[in-house]
């Protein structure tokens, strides 16, 4: 006959073992992490149900009180200390150390959702530039200038609408009036019109400073030209460009001051070396185009063809430096066409060109400044 089956007793979960190991929360069931370290193991399961037994025979009742008397002496073994976890009260710091995992446990779900729902690239976006960096000058620039000297000529003799229609190519909307800032007497020329400084207002606005040759005329006879500077409001978007307003002219801008660098020391030996051939290489730049005998292999330089002669070399400086490439200034004075003398400064590459053993300069490229 076999005995009946015993009852099953379910566990602690996984939530109340969390609890009890990670946040230290107290659970009469499941020992803390404190006392695992101590040396105790889990809670001991319920003891199962023991199966009923069959009436005791009066041959084995005997042997069953025998062995009672016999072990009623024996100590007690206390299995319940090692396996009974103390309900004890948690000091503040694990109180504190609990709240601190709450929160990083938390702290952690909310960046993951966040991250999830929003996306990681989209919380930094990239730092916004000043309009000063973006704004497209040139696109602002063009317009400006061509309406400036529009603006700025008028005709009392003209009786049609063609200084309207001169200013409504650029004006915002295509339609300006004839008499825009004018009121409609006397005559005047605008040309020459140059951009010298955009001013951003914002994305697609900003305020441009044109410089414009103004002639005056008086009695049908052309007066001194002067020059004229004007600022007028530009907008610019993907449609197109526009001024908008009424302009105003302003006293001319001042040139800032540029920084002229500083050159290196003179090379006194190099300098003296070189004179000859570079007096004979202006002679020929000055003649002819095609200057592949007088320059270094592979250098592309054109020449005057005859629009300068006579040229006199003032000033030969090599700089210091180190290698087989130099740079030197040349100031050459020039005859010009109408017999006035000119006086022009000239950046030169000097490279080393090795033939054999020998090896000497030669200008490998020329820049109208220095």
């Amino acid at each position: 006959m076999s005995s009946p089956k015993q009852p099953l007793t379910k566990g602690p979960g996984p939530w109340r073992q969390f609890k009890a190991l990670v946040l230290n929360m107290p659970d009469p069931e499941v020992p803390s992490l404190a006392d695992r370290l101590r040396g105790k193991g889990a809670a001991a399961p319920p003891s199962p149900v023991a199966p009923e037994q069959p009436p005791e025979t009066p041959s084995t009742s005997a042997w069953t009180a025998a062995a009672a008397k016999a072990t009623a002496n024996e100590p007690e073994e206390d299995d319940g200390a090692l396996w009974t976890p103390k309900n004890r009260k948690p000091s503040s710091s694990q109180r504190i150390l609990r709240w601190v995992l709450i929160g990083l446990i938390l702290l952690f779900a909310w960046i993951g959702l966040r991250a999830a729902t929003v996306g990681i690239n989209d919380q930094q976006g990239a730092p916004e530039l000043p309009a000063s960096v973006t704004f497209p000058d040139e696109a602002v620039s063009g317009p400006a200038e061509r309406f400036a000297e529009a603006y700025l000529t008028w005709n009392e003799d003209d009786e049609g609408d063609s200084r309207g229609e001169a200013l409504s190519r650029w004006y915002s909307g295509g339609e300006a009036a004839n008499g825009l800032g004018w009121d409609g007497k006397g005559r005047q020329e605008a040309s020459n019109a140059t951009a010298l400084n955009v001013e951003p207002l914002n994305d697609h606005q900003a305020r441009v400073t044109v410089v414009a040759d103004v002639t005056p005329y008086k009695d049908d006879k052309a007066q001194p030209t002067q020059p004229t500077a004007i600022e007028v409001k530009v907008q610019t978007t993907a449609e197109g460009t526009a001024v908008y307003g009424i302009p105003g002219v302003v006293g001319l801008p001042s040139p800032i001051q540029a920084d002229e660098p500083q050159n290196p020391a003179g090379d006194s030996n190099l300098t003296r070396e070189t004179r000859s051939d570079i007096e004979s290489f202006f002679s020929e730049y000055g003649e002819s185009e095609d200057l592949s005998t007088v320059t270094a292999p592979g250098s592309d330089i054109q020449g005057l063809n005859g629009a300068l002669s006579a040229p006199q070399l003032r000033d030969w400086t090599v700089f210091q430096g180190e290698g087989d490439e130099r740079t030197a200034r040349a100031v050459v004075e020039w005859t010009t066409p109408s017999g006035a003398k000119s006086e022009q400064s000239y950046e030169i590459t000097l490279v080393r060109v090795s033939g054999g053993e020998a090896a000497r300069w030669q200008i490998s490229n020329v820049k109208g400044t220095n």
